[in-house]
Formats: structure tokens, sequence, C-alpha cells
């Protein structure tokens, strides 16, 4: 079946790629997505607790404001829910086809052939990967781990079969999801204990319902949600967004934050060592949570910092001994530093995009791939920041990609492909400019690549992204 476009992916980014092309006048187009159902990681993390950590208002297309969040930070059923009604609003359900796994695209005369699962062939002049970064599960490799005889899965493929009440429960991981599932674990299991590797910052959220009044004020008069949007968007770009160039008044100011819960939270002063980073804040992912301190001072809670040895048949062993119990969640994140897993990309003279992305994976402007004419991808390489809503820098992307693919209609291109040189020095300056970031100091994170640079995350605020993919530099692409 020949289209104009396919999108890999249903979630956030294959969403607004999909409204953006519509509103451009193109409907050529079909969403493929692996799942039964869109949402992408919001689909996938139906973990207890689990939520976004930016706030709700942000966290939604600036074109579709959402007057009817319950509360600053939404949980995953809102979030999939607002997905669904942007579905609805935009009469997606006709070009999503789910249960439809891309396992390869090849450019081939011009064009390129989509292979599904079933074995299926499409053919499309354009293709976009949102796929994103946060949809392979990341389980570490443990000694012994096949022996164990109890219940076992990652927090991002949570067994809804298994009843956690009264049993003796394992969490392997203490960063983002498992902040948010520990303190609704806890009130559940007989006992449950915390495996961590690294203490985190932990800045407090200040999560609360909407009132009444509020969620009227933001239905009934828009403009009141618009500089309350406005508003949040400006904290992240003033306040955390120094964080992540150094400014030592932002660090001191976030850190003394982080120290007021930990210190406010925590009574146990053993305890509160142990959750007490050692590196200079920003370095890893700071996380927000206003209960997860709270959660580990329960009785039936506990901590344990030891290296994980392996797993027996019973449980969890360590040099302080083994614990027994009935379920391991591994709480480990996601594999973010190998991109598009499960996709063979194929482009010009048979060049695999897995055999170019080996190490560091070039990109240009985070969207465009140098021999690999017509192929964008959204949330890819160098998309992720710690200081905003990924959401602005999805919209950035989709716009400049709907310009280029309006550009081609129009015969600016005959098609769209990057110049090799072009990529090198774009990498050059976007590698430059990380070496300034707090992300390149020293401490172990997954926003660093083998040789020290970083695959992952965009080295400026939201709004210099904005401005950067505003317009399509033209000379920057083959004739």
């Amino acid at each position: 079946m020949q289209h104009n476009v396919v999108i890999i992916g249903a979630g956030f980014a294959g969403i607004c790629m999909a409204i953006k092309l519509l509103q451009a006048g193109m409907n050529n187009f079909v969403i493929l997505e692996k799942a039964n159902d869109v949402g992408g990681t919001w689909f996938a993390n139906r973990y207890p607790g689990a939520a976004c950590d930016v706030p709700s208002c942000a966290y939604s297309f600036s074109f579709e404001p959402n007057p009817h969040w319950s509360r600053h930070f939404a949980t995953q059923p809102e979030i999939e829910a607002y997905i669904h009604r942007c579905v609805e609003k935009y009469q997606l359900s006709q070009y999503i086809r789910c249960n439809c796994a891309v396992v390869s695209a090849t450019w081939c005369d011009g064009n390129w052939e989509i292979t599904t699962e079933t074995g299926e062939t499409l053919t499309s002049q354009f293709v976009v990967s949102a796929v994103g970064q946060l949809n392979i599960p990341s389980v570490p490799a443990i000694a012994g781990a096949e022996t164990f005889s109890g219940s076992a899965f990652h927090s991002a493929r949570w067994d809804d079969s298994i009843d956690l009440t009264g049993k003796r429960v394992a969490v392997i991981g203490s960063a983002a999801s498992a902040v948010q599932l520990v303190p609704e674990v806890a009130k559940m299991a007989t006992h449950l204990k915390v495996y961590q590797r690294t203490p985190n910052y932990l800045v407090p959220r200040f999560d609360r319902p909407y009132l009444d009044i509020e969620r009227w004020l933001f239905k009934h008069f828009p403009g009141v949600l618009s500089f309350y949007r406005w508003v949040v968007f400006n904290q992240g770009e003033q306040l955390f967004f120094p964080v992540i160039r150094r400014a030592r008044w932002a660090q001191s100011l976030v850190g003394m934050l982080a120290r007021w819960q930990l210190n406010r939270q925590i009574s146990d002063p053993a305890l509160r060592e142990k959750l007490t980073p050692n590196y200079e804040i920003g370095c890893k992912r700071m996380l927000l949570c206003d209960d997860y301190y709270p959660a580990l001072m329960r009785a039936n809670v506990s901590l344990d910092t030891h290296p994980i040895l392996s797993l027996t048949a019973e449980g969890v062993m360590t040099e302080e001994g083994q614990y027994d119990c009935d379920v391991i969640i591994y709480a480990t994140g996601f594999s973010t530093s190998t991109f598009l897993q499960g996709l063979d990309i194929v482009g010009r003279d048979g060049k695999h995009l897995h055999d170019k992305w080996k190490v560091t994976t070039p990109t240009y402007r985070t969207v465009c791939v140098a021999g690999f004419p017509n192929f964008f991808t959204l949330y890819g390489p160098n998309s992720n920041l710690g200081s905003n809503s990924i959401i602005a820098m999805i919209e950035a992307q989709v716009g400049f990609v709907v310009q280029c693919l309006l550009g081609v209609e129009g015969g600016v291109r005959q098609q769209l492909e990057v110049e090799e040189d072009v990529v090198q020095r774009y990498q050059q300056w976007l590698q430059d400019s990380l070496a300034g970031t707090v992300w390149m100091q020293d401490c172990k994170s997954w926003y660093k690549n083998a040789e020290g640079g970083s695959n992952n995350n965009w080295p400026w605020s939201v709004r210099e992204y904005q401005r950067h993919m505003s317009n399509v530099p033209w000379q920057d692409f083959a004739d």
C-alpha cells in the first residue's frame, strides 16, 4: 500500500505528528503501533502510582489545553485518557493500526519499504519514527535470576494478575519509577525491601488536587489556563535549566529544597546518610516526589544499599545476607542509549542505522540522519532535557518535519537528505555545548555514552530549541 507518510508509534509524538499533518492538509498517512492501543509510554507504564513529574498543564499539547486535569501532576490514567481524547477529537482512529509492529524500513528507488512483523510491506515517501526513548525496559543481568521461584517483572510490564497484598516484595532500583511505585506497594506488602545503588536528589513536587474553582476557571476562562501554563513553563526555563548549566545560585536553591525535604521526612540519621547523594546536583536526573521518603520510614519497609550478588530460588542475596521474598519488581528504567531498538532502518547504499549508531548517534537538529533520505526521528537522540516538558520539544520537532514535508511537496527539494559534513559540524557544536552542562561532570548516568559524550540530552533551554527548529535551512540539505 502506498502512503505519503508512515509514522511508527502512537504515543505523544506520533499523535502530534498526525494532527499536524492533517492541519497542513496532508491525509495520506498511517500510524503503525506495536501495542494494542495508543498511548506509548503511558500505555505501557501502568504500575501503581505512575504519574508525570512535569506539571499537567505543561504536559499536554499547546494547541490542545486540557481544563479537566484533576491535580497539579497528572496520573497515568488521566494522561492516557487525554491522548485518547486527542485521537477522538481529531478523528485519528481511521489512520491508526494497532498490533502492527514494524521490524524494518528500507530505502529503495526513492521510497521507503516498511515491513511489519506479519510480513506485510507498505511503501511510503517519508518515514517518521515516533517510538521515543522509554519503550524498551532495561533488566539487569543478575546471576541466578532464572532460579527465582517467585514472580518477577519490570515496572513497565506490570503484572496485574499478582496481588501484592500480604506479599514480601523486593524492588530493585530507586530512581524515577521506584519513587512512584514504592509508596503504593508499601501499603500492600507485608514487607518491602528497596535495593538502592545510588541515592538521588529528590525535590518536593508540592502536588495537590486542583480546587473546584480552579478547574472552573480553566474551563470557562482559557486565558487563565494559558497563563498558568506560561508560569510553569518559565519556572522550568528560569530555575531548573540554570541547574543544568551549572549556575551556582540555581544549584544552591534546588539543593537546599532537596536537603530540606530529606531532613524533614527522614528522622533516622543512618537512613538519611544512605539517601544523601555525593555528586553534583543535576548530574543525574533530579526526581520530584512527595511521598517516597515517608514510605521508607514505614515499619514494613527497609532500604538496602549493598550490591546485589545474586538471586536465588528464595530471594535476593547481598553481602548482608539473603532477603526471602515472593515478588521481585525491577524498577530499573529503560534502555536509553540504543535508539530504535527492534527496528532495522536501512538507508542509502544499504547502510544500516544501527551500524551508524553503534557508539554515537549523529543527527542533524535531532531529527535528520545523513544517508537516510526522507527519514525523521521524533524524541530521538539529544531530545531529552532536565528542565521542562518534553511535549514542547516534540511540538518543535513536528513543526520542523512538517516544514520539510511541505518543502518537498512544494518543489524546494526532490527529497530530504542532510549532508554528512553538515551533521558532523552540528554534532561538534552540540557536544561542545554539552561539555558545559552538569550532565558531563563526574558521575555515572544514562545521559552519557561510551565515549563520554551524550546521545540523549539537549544542552540549552526549550525556548532556544523552539527558535532553533522554527525554520528549515534548506542549504544544509542536498540538492
